[in-house]
């Protein structure tokens, strides 16, 4: 879904986010490295000056993935406080930037991003907001089960690294 920038009425645009909308399933999907089973919440974009444009909501996702433990599945729930800024990519000119100067920037400034053209592609600022929140490992939220399964799993490894392992099978007679 594009939005033109120049385009956002006085006031901002809410868009709710629902998992019935294909951009919202396809934005979800890809930051989360699977298929959703649920997508929700609400983007408000509003124009700052007629080029740039802030990002503000909340998006909650929830997924069933593979532990990166265990590889059992397991339900992973992300919840996203999104606040970002949005400027034209022309105006990252050589140019404008300070070449000799140092330059401190503020908290808001490390929340820009850029777009091409006269439109922000909502998709992949949602996908960009659920990525930014994403755990970067998949765990089971049970790590109680989950450590019993990988022990099981490491068992018959541990039993062959000794020296005398194959010699279990041979007894005196």
């Amino acid at each position: 879904m594009n939005l033109g920038v120049g385009n956002i009425p006085v006031g901002g645009r809410e868009l709710v986010l629902s998992g019935a909308d294909e951009w919202v399933r396809r934005a979800a999907s890809q930051a989360a490295g699977g298929p959703v089973s649920r997508v929700e919440g609400t983007l408000r974009v509003e124009d700052q000056d007629s080029r740039r444009a802030d990002v503000t909501g909340t998006v909650k996702v929830s997924a069933k993935l593979d532990c990166d433990r265990c590889g059992e599945p397991t339900e992973v729930d992300v919840s996203a406080d999104v606040e970002l800024t949005y400027a034209p990519a022309a105006s990252l000119s050589s140019d404008s930037l300070i070449a000799d100067e140092e330059v401190e920037l503020a908290r808001a400034d490390l929340d820009v991003g850029w777009y091409e053209g006269t439109s922000l592609n909502m998709e992949s600022v949602l996908c960009e907001a659920i990525s930014l929140a994403w755990p970067s490992r998949v765990v089971c939220s049970d790590t109680t089960s989950c450590e019993g399964r990988v022990e099981a799993l490491l068992e018959p490894g541990k039993a062959a690294t000794s020296p005398f392992s194959a010699l279990r099978g041979f007894t005196d007679a």
